[in-house]
């Protein structure tokens, strides 16, 4: 069966609900996903985007399913597409805690999406991806963290609060790093946005000693 015939670009739809009926579909049957993923290397730029957000919908829910197929998504990093870039990265994003061993030959390729791509999307979603991977032990999470802590400063500042989301998980399993942390997290505390400000009192609320 080629579900890709059921994809958005293929019903010549601009919605993501063909996209989503498609994903419903994988989520009941799996192995329907095989021509998600052959669908990766189409040509068609678009069609490659709609496999990659069908990867996203169904990696949301049952990650498991999307896991074994990490590598094909890794190729993808650096389509000259952003809409199949940045629904790549999402969709790493919700594997990462089940394939580091993919993420980590990838870690400087996402520090270039999260510092120049010309994606705020992508970039967002990177940061997800990096704080996604940090979880998953102490080694990730001292490779993971200087790149956090540089996210932080992106777009001036601009997607603070999802670096600071990440580095509130990094100080969990550095605890040596909490001093650093409540300094950074300082600098966010009057950030203009709220989001940002929100995300900087929960890091510096996680790192300091608790008041008796």
């Amino acid at each position: 069966m080629n579900i890709r015939g059921e994809l958005s670009s293929a019903m010549g739809e601009r919605s993501e609900e063909a996209n989503r009926n498609v994903a419903a579909q994988c989520l009941d049957d799996p192995s329907l996903l095989k021509d998600i993923v052959a669908g990766l290397s189409e040509t068609d730029e678009k069609l490659t985007a709609d496999c990659a957000e069908v990867m996203t919908m169904v990696g949301e829910e049952r990650p498991e399913f999307v896991a074994p197929h990490a590598e094909k998504l890794v190729q993808l990093l650096s389509h000259s597409y952003k809409r199949a870039r940045w629904e790549t990265i999402h969709a790493l994003s919700h594997v990462a805690a089940l394939r580091p061993d993919v993420v980590t030959p990838q870690l400087s390729r996402i520090e270039q999406i999260i510092q120049t791509d010309d994606s705020k999307i992508a970039r967002r979603y990177a940061i997800e991806l990096l704080a996604a991977y940090a979880r998953t032990g102490v080694k990730a999470a001292q490779e993971s963290y200087p790149l956090l802590v540089a996210a932080c400063d992106v777009l001036d500042g601009d997607l603070a609060n999802v670096a600071l989301n990440g580095l509130t998980v990094v100080a969990v399993l550095l605890p040596e790093k909490g001093d650093e942390l409540a300094t950074l997290a300082e600098r966010f505390l009057n950030h203009s946005k709220g989001v940002v400000r929100k995300a900087a009192q929960i890091l510096q609320n996680s790192v300091l000693p608790v008041k008796e």
